[in-house]
């Protein structure tokens, strides 16, 4: 920043002695332009029936103004509260009416879910401590990602320690566009994006084991004719059920006790990617990074055999022909960079399923696990572990986390592959095929 520049005062008043009002007056913009510089940005248009909507409004030299100013090095304290009687539509979501209109019982002219206690919407590069002591066991706090451009990074943390049991919500801002000409207007100032206008990738929360939700807290009401022009605007609004019967985002962590979460905007082709972050103490973290690929992203190595000479003796590291994934989360693709003095701990995790929909791996499991559960010469805790992990207990009774419930395209398998890494966060993977998968690093943080 610059050289703190004080308006000269003066000895005494009317002496004379100080900086002119115009001066001073050029001190306090410098000031205060600086600020904003480091800590600030040029606000998004949130308000669909006015200007600049849904991306970044341009000042101008002219018009004297700064944007808004983000916090920093601060988790602002956020205190969430267990209520009643949230607005709810099961086909528009939460917030509004059957019709998908705001509900405002009181008229102030504000929706009533801003005012509710269980939810809180977020701003662009935001850092809360979520203090969930007021919300009951099993009760769900919700969280609202805003309207974003690329880089922008949001986080919440555990900093009271009162996430233990309870449920973190989390879901995105759909876009609300009116009329065709702010469909356009956002293409033109949103130039680093692929998209002709916001789809369904554009408010998606990928979530660090490769799952991706489109998560809208309410489903948008878009006008006819944008609807016909563009019509991927239309977001239906999803959900699913905590076992207490509270309706949440499909993007839930639950007993997330001493953890930070944080979300990084990817922009309207990726959307919000998340990750989670373990404070072991107040004086040491571990970062958990993960870095999402696929099938296609793998290289081939097409050239000669590397090989090394180690004690006289030529040892080959990488074969022709070998797959090569490199692993790069920093902040030059859109991630952050690791933070650490020695080599990262890394899991390499490959997805089961050829397709994101094909059951077979599902079914020979659960099939199996189903006979186990049933299987009476096992003894009573052997039956209870299988019946956790299965999903269903001896009764018949269904339980709502394990594997007959799970998401075909949810499903890994750990795998050891070799690696080349150093200690500034690089890695590369090297394996026989190519796969579907995510790389998980475990990092100390200095």
């Amino acid at each position: 920043m610059a050289v703190k520049d004080l308006v000269n005062l003066g000895i005494s008043p009317d002496s004379g002695t100080g900086d002119s009002a115009r001066r001073g007056g050029e001190k306090i913009n410098t000031l205060f332009a600086d600020l904003y510089a480091h800590f600030g940005d040029n606000p998004i248009g949130n308000d669909p029936n006015g200007p600049y909507y849904g991306y970044r409004r341009p000042f101008y030299e002219y018009e004297y103004k700064v944007g808004e100013l983000h916090p920093a090095g601060k988790f602002t304290t956020v205190r969430f509260n267990d209520t009643t009687g949230t607005p709810y539509d099961a086909t528009y979501g939460y917030g509004v009416d059957a019709g998908g209109a705001w509900v405002d019982g009181d008229g102030d002219g504000i929706p009533d879910i801003y005012r509710d206690s269980e939810w809180y919407f977020m701003t662009r590069g935001e850092a809360i401590g979520a203090d969930l002591s007021g919300v009951s066991p099993g009760g769900v706090a919700h969280i609202v990602l805003p309207l974003a451009k690329a880089g922008d990074i949001i986080k919440i943390r555990d900093s009271f320690g009162t996430w233990e049991g309870k449920y973190i919500s989390l879901w995105a801002t759909p876009y609300d566009f009116q009329t065709t000409t702010q469909v356009t207007e956002w293409k033109a100032n949103t130039p680093i994006n692929n998209k002709v206008y916001p789809d369904s990738d554009s408010i998606r929360v990928n979530r660090a084991d490769g799952t991706k939700f489109t998560a809208p807290f309410r489903r948008p009401v878009v006008p006819a004719a944008v609807r016909t022009a563009y019509p991927n605007l239309d977001q239906h609004f999803s959900t699913t059920t905590s076992p207490a019967g509270d309706i949440i985002s499909p993007v839930s962590f639950f007993n997330k006790s001493n953890t930070e979460i944080e979300m990084m905007y990817r922009g309207a082709d990726v959307g919000w990617v998340v990750k989670e972050k373990l404070l072991l103490s107040s004086f040491g973290q571990i970062d958990v990074i993960s870095d999402i690929f696929e099938a296609k992203e793998w290289l081939q190595w097409d050239t000669v055999d590397l090989t090394v000479n180690i004690g006289g003796n030529a040892e080959t590291e990488i074969v022709n022909g070998t797959y090569v994934l490199c692993v790069a989360p920093t902040s030059a693709l859109g991630g952050r960079d690791i933070n650490t003095s020695t080599l990262p701990a890394i899991k390499v995790f490959r997805r089961m399923t050829e397709t994101t929909t094909d059951t077979s791996v599902l079914t020979q499991l659960n099939a199996w696990l189903g006979t186990k559960v049933v299987d009476q010469t096992l003894s009573g805790n052997a039956r209870a572990r299988v019946a956790a992990v299965y999903g269903q207990d001896s009764d018949g009774i269904s339980w709502t986390n394990g594997f007959l419930h799970t998401d075909p395209a949810n499903i890994y398998r750990e795998v050891t592959l070799s690696t080349i890494v150093d200690t500034t966060g690089n890695i590369i993977l090297l394996s026989q095929e190519p796969f579907d998968g995510y790389v998980q690093i475990f990092a100390p943080v200095s």
